[in-house]
C-alpha cells in the first residue's frame, strides 16, 4: 500500500511557482509607479500641517537661520533648505514632490532590502508593498508630501 501511495505522489505535478529578486522588484516598480498615479496630487494637506519645509526653505533662501531666526524642530533641515544654487521659490511644490517621490521610492526598496537580510523574496515584496501603500497614501502622513522631510529623511537613514 504504501508503494502504491508513494508512486501516485510521484506523478502527482508539482505546483512550484520560482519568486526571484528580479520578479519582486519589478512588481514593486510597477507597485510603486501605480501608486504615484493613482495618489497624484493627494499628498499632504497645505491647509494643515503640511509644507512647513516650503516655509523653512523660502526663510532660509532670504538669509535667515533656522532655529537661530524662525522656530525649526525637525531635526536638520531637509536637503532643498541647505542645498547650494536655487531654493525652491514661490509655492515650489514641484521640487519638493520631485524629492519626495525619490524619497518615499527608496524608502520603499530600502525596505525590501532590510527584510531580504532575513527572509525570502516574496516575503521581503510583501513588506516593501506594505511600505508603499503608506509611502504614497493620499494624507498628511505620506512620504511624498509630508509636514518636515526630515521625518522621511531620517526613516531613510535608519532603514539603510
Amino acid at each position: 500500500m504504501s508503494t502504491v501511495h508513494g508512486a501516485a505522489a510521484a506523478r502527482r505535478p508539482s505546483i512550484r511557482v520560482a519568486v526571484t529578486d528580479r520578479t519582486v522588484l519589478i512588481g514593486l516598480g510597477v507597485l510603486v509607479a501605480l501608486l504615484a498615479v493613482l495618489t497624484w496630487q493627494t499628498w499632504g494637506d497645505l491647509g494643515s500641517d503640511t509644507g512647513y519645509d516650503l516655509v523653512a526653505s523660502q526663510r532660509v533662501a532670504a538669509g535667515q537661520s533656522p532655529c537661530l531666526d524662525f522656530p525649526y524642530f525637525h531635526g536638520p533641515p531637509a536637503p532643498p533648505d541647505r542645498a547650494p544654487g536655487p531654493r525652491p521659490r514661490g509655492s515650489g511644490l514641484g521640487a519638493f514632490i520631485a524629492l519626495g517621490m525619490v524619497i518615499a521610492t527608496a524608502i520603499v526598496f530600502a525596505t525590501y532590502a532590510l527584510a531580504r537580510v532575513v527572509a525570502g523574496p516574496l516575503a521581503s515584496g510583501l513588506a516593501a508593498a506594505i511600505t508603499a501603500t503608506v509611502a504614497f497614501a493620499p494624507t498628511n502622513f505620506s512620504f511624498v508630501l509630508p509636514h518636515t522631510q526630515s521625518a522621511t529623511i531620517g526613516l531613510l537613514g535608519a532603514i539603510l
